[in-house]
C-alpha cells in the first residue's frame, strides 16, 4: 500500500488572479492499493454524508479518466481518503483531490508521466494553474496557460515569511464566487492588477517581504467577492492591528490569508478580537510547504 500526501494551497494572493499560488502545510492523504476489479473507498465518519464513496468520488473520477485518456484499462482500487484541508473554504481542497487522482493513476502506470505531463493533466482538469502548481511543486508559484501548455516558475519562500489562515465556519462554492465577477473590467483596474501582481512576484522572488504591504492590493476579484464573506473587512482590520503585512481572500474564499514577517505572538494578538467579532472565525499559523505532493510506501 502507498500513501499520497497532498498539501493545501492558497491561490490569487490578492492581485494574482488565477496565476499566483502558495502551498500550505495542511494536508489530505490518500492510502491506496490496486485490485483486479471493484472499488472500495474508506471515508472518515464526519465525511460520509458529504463525500461520495462510489464512482462519483472526485479522486476516483479523475483517476479513472486519466487512465482512460492514456489508453489504460481502469483497475480495481481500494483507497482511504483523509481530509485535513477544509472543504469549500478556498484552500485548494478540490485541487488536492485532482492531484491525488492523477498521481494515483500515474502510480498504476509505473510513474511514467513526467512532471510537465502531470501539470498539464491537472491544469486541464482544473481549468487554471494557480492551485495546481503549488500543490504539485510546493513553495510559491506563478503560472499561465498558453494554448495547451502551462508555463510556470517556482520560488522557495523567504525564510521569515509566515502565513496565518482565518477560517470561517461557513463555506463558499467556487461556482458562486465566480458568478460574482463581472464579465469585463475597466482598463485602469487591469493595469492596477498587472502592476501589483508583478510587485508581489518580485517581492517574493527577491525576499523583500515588507514590500507585500503595498503590493498585495486587488481590483479584479475581491471587491466583487467580499459581500459573500461576512466579516471580510473586520478580518483585514484585525490582522493589520496584529502586525500582518497584508491580508486577502484565500483563493475564492471564504477563508482569508494573512502574510506575516516572523509572526511571533500573532495568534495571541488576534484571538481576543476574533472572539469579540463573533461568527465562529478561527485563526491558525501554517508553514509554507516547500515540497508539494509526495508518495510513500507503507
Amino acid at each position: 500500500m502507498r500513501t499520497i500526501t497532498v498539501p493545501a494551497s492558497s491561490a490569487n494572493m490578492g492581485p494574482g488572479f488565477d496565476c499566483l499560488g502558495v502551498a500550505l502545510a495542511c494536508y489530505n492523504t490518500i492510502s491506496f492499493e490496486f485490485m483486479p476489479d471493484g472499488l472500495k473507498i474508506d471515508l472518515p465518519v464526519e465525511d460520509r454524508g458529504r463525500i461520495p464513496a462510489d464512482e462519483r468520488n472526485l479522486i476516483y473520477r479523475v483517476f479513472a479518466d486519466t487512465l482512460k485518456a492514456c489508453g489504460v484499462r481502469v483497475p480495481g482500487v481500494h483507497f482511504a481518503q483523509r481530509n485535513g484541508i477544509p472543504a469549500m473554504r478556498g484552500m485548494g481542497s478540490s485541487s488536492a483531490c485532482v492531484v491525488g487522482g492523477i498521481v494515483m493513476a500515474n502510480a498504476y502506470m509505473g510513474d511514467k508521466l513526467a512532471m510537465r505531463e502531470l501539470i498539464a493533466l491537472c491544469a486541464e482538469e482544473e481549468g487554471h494553474p494557480d492551485n495546481i502548481l503549488p500543490t504539485l511543486l510546493g513553495g510559491f508559484t506563478v503560472g499561465c496557460i498558453d494554448g495547451d501548455e502551462v508555463h510556470y516558475l517556482r520560488f522557495d519562500p523567504p525564510a521569515d515569511l509566515r502565513c496565518a489562515l482565518f477560517i470561517p465556519p461557513f463555506s463558499l462554492s467556487t461556482r458562486k464566487a465566480r458568478a460574482a465577477l463581472p464579465k469585463t473590467v475597466p482598463l485602469r483596474d487591469a493595469v492596477f492588477n498587472l502592476s501589483h501582481a508583478s510587485l508581489v512576484t518580485a517581492a517574493i522572488a527577491s525576499g523583500q517581504v515588507p514590500m507585500l504591504r503595498y503590493a498585495m492590493q486587488d481590483a479584479l476579484h475581491q471587491p466583487y467577492r467580499k459581500p459573500l464573506v461576512p466579516g471580510y473587512d473586520d478580518i483585514v482590520r484585525i490582522a493589520a492591528d496584529a502586525g500582518a503585512l497584508a491580508t486577502c481572500l484565500s483563493g475564492a474564499g471564504p477563508a482569508m490569508i494573512a502574510f506575516l514577517e516572523g509572526g511571533e505572538g500573532f495568534l495571541e494578538a488576534v484571538r481576543p478580537a476574533l472572539a469579540a467579532l463573533g461568527g465562529g472565525w478561527q485563526a491558525e499559523l501554517l508553514e509554507i510547504d516547500p515540497h508539494g505532493y509526495r508518495v510513500e510506501e507503507i
